[in-house]
């Protein structure tokens, strides 16, 4: 692993934005930590959360456990998460 950063979806004010968050990259997947102590894997592709745990080590396990069922979901919905995904990263990187 080693630190990036990187930007991820999130809801803030009741609308989804691109979010820009300190953390780590294992080259698959991008992970950070939030205020409450709980580290998310982020899809780097959507920026969209596919797990969470309470350590790194175990979200990152979780992922490579849920690895079937993230293709499949990103099989399904991938050109529509990766649009969404591209706006709202274009809005918020005008914004800085």
């Amino acid at each position: 692993m080693k630190k990036t950063v990187f930007y991820s979806m999130v809801h803030e004010n009741g609308k989804s934005i691109a979010k820009r968050q300190n953390g780590y990259t294992d080259g698959k997947y991008n992970y950070y930590k939030n205020q409450w102590g709980t580290w998310f894997v982020i899809h780097p592709e959507n920026g969209l959360s596919v797990c969470a745990d309470s350590t790194r080590k175990a979200a990152a396990a979780r992922a490579v456990a849920l690895a079937d069922r993230i293709a499949a979901a990103i099989e399904r919905n991938g050109e529509q998460t990766r649009e969404a995904f591209k706006k709202a990263l274009e809005a918020e990187t005008e914004v800085a």
